[in-house]
């Protein structure tokens, strides 16, 4: 998988609200045909194997080779672990919309895979004492924040490439956020 940040033009085919659902969806529970996208989001067929065609372009997904296909059925899976935009994608006027959709998305996301959570958290057996919200605030320099987000996302990269072709039964998938910004009142 290619952790490369986005250009322009990928955030721009990316952006599209049906695309960020079935990239999200590939993301969560693994490789899909454009069938089973069409019947998870309510779409139609035709609609997700156009976007599956762009997300495709665009090196946001590929055919799945682990997955043998069954006459035409063609299996996609995502490219990218991580979101990340470079800076100049960001400030450009040009693609300003794109990232603000795709990052309220983002927020949107996670904010109801924590409150889904948070609402079935009591039912979750041995996974009530195996999970952590947490957060911290600490003065940086952009030098340092640069060089904790590096340290961290080696840590989650290294861990998860040694459990990716785990199959364990009694193994569950998780998410995990790390997120780092300034606050906005000191800026």
């Amino acid at each position: 998988m290619s952790d490369a940040p986005f250009d322009a033009e990928t955030l721009k085919a990316y952006a599209h609200p049906l695309r960020i659902k079935m990239y999200d969806y590939l993301l969560t529970h693994g490789s899909a045909t454009a069938t089973q996208l069409a019947q998870e989001l309510g779409e139609n067929t035709g609609q997700t194997s156009y976007h599956l065609r762009i997300l495709a372009r665009h090196g946001l997904v590929e055919d799945d080779p682990e997955v043998t296909a069954r006459g035409r059925e063609r299996w996609w899976r995502p490219t990218r672990k991580v979101l990340r935009m470079e800076p100049e994608v960001l400030l450009d006027p040009a693609t300003r919309q794109a990232s603000q959709h795709v990052l309220s998305a983002v927020v949107q996301e996670r904010a109801e895979i924590l409150q889904n959570w948070f609402k079935t958290a009591a039912e979750a057996g041995p996974w009530l004492h195996a999970n952590v919200t947490h957060r911290a605030t600490v003065k940086l320099a952009p030098d340092e924040a640069k060089e904790l987000i590096s340290q961290v996302l080696q840590t989650i990269d290294d861990f998860v490439e040694k459990r990716e072709a785990d199959s364990d039964s009694e193994k569950q998938r998780v998410r995990i956020y790390f997120d780092l910004l300034p606050l906005l009142e000191d800026l």
